[in-house]
């Protein structure tokens, strides 16, 4: 990988988590970068206590409705 400032080689690894996610584990994540990036708070996701804290939330959750994945992740949003 070459970054583009200062020109420079780097070589960036690039590892996979343990497992795999499953689909709602998938959802609610896009969900939460929908929401996030919607409400001009995109900069939230590089909050690393902040995400956790919502990702901690949400991995307890097993919503199975649009809705019901808008309102948990909404819920997360408020931490």
């Amino acid at each position: 990988m070459t970054l583009r400032h200062p020109y420079e080689n780097w070589l960036a690894s690039f590892d996979r988590h343990p497992r795999s996610y499953n689909s709602t584990e998938l959802v609610l994540f896009q969900e939460l970068l929908s929401q996030t990036a919607s409400e001009g708070e995109a900069d939230r996701i590089a909050d690393s206590d902040w995400l956790g804290r919502a990702v901690e939330l949400l991995v307890t959750q097993r919503p199975r409705t649009a809705s019901a994945i808008r309102e948990a992740v909404t819920r997360a949003r408020q931490l």
